[in-house]
């Protein structure tokens, strides 16, 4: 054997590795490309998809929303026809106030400018601390004759988070603001038909 063919012998297994492992690369090549772009529209699509849900939870939650505070509002429009609330006639008012909500997180208070004067949250003949009267941007409200919905705030006497309804009604004459106050719980029922999972 010659010593060109001895260098030839030498020199060729490694080129035949060499070139399997070209050839080895440019068939596992396309296919991690393959997969990569798979995985990103895989990706895309289910974050699209998962956007969409959001979207249409959201939107359920919103109208659900909506409708317990139209209870709310319906609860209140009825007793402000009330001709008991009309004359003054506190004690038959407060027996239908606490005959239209009988939910444990939902309660009806009416509010003079003096302060509260039903609080059906209270146990019947109780009568409500004078000094829990409406902040003034509330009376403000109040008296512009609109009924209004407050953010979530702290309830004086519920010693917890509320949201209140407010109507403006004339009681004997004065201005009164008779309101239909919810705690969230009121809402937990809304968010577990949706699935909202709690905290």
């Amino acid at each position: 054997m010659t010593q060109v063919d001895a260098a030839s012998a030498a020199a060729g297994p490694p080129t035949v590795r060499r070139r399997l492992l070209i050839m080895a690369l440019c068939l596992v090549a396309p296919a991690i490309v393959f997969m990569a772009l798979l995985a990103r529209a895989e990706y895309g699509q289910s974050q699209g998809r998962y956007e969409q849900q959001l979207i249409a939870t959201t939107r359920a939650l919103g109208l659900a929303v909506d409708r317990q505070l139209a209870l709310g509002q319906s609860t209140l429009q009825a007793l402000a026809v009330s001709p008991a609330l009309a004359a003054g006639d506190l004690p038959s008012f407060e027996r239908q106030a606490r005959a239209a909500v009988r939910s444990k997180d939902a309660w009806i208070v009416l509010i003079s400018p003096r302060g509260q004067v039903i609080n059906t949250r209270l146990p019947p003949g109780q009568v409500p601390p004078r000094t829990a009267g409406l902040p003034p941007e509330r009376w403000a409200a109040v008296r512009s004759g609109r009924t209004t919905v407050s953010n979530l705030t702290q309830g004086k006497v519920a010693g917890q988070p509320i949201v209140a309804i407010d109507m403006p009604v004339i009681v004997d004459g004065e201005l009164y603001d008779l309101a239909y106050i919810q705690t969230p719980a009121a809402f937990a029922p809304l968010f577990a038909a949706q699935g909202v999972p709690r905290r």
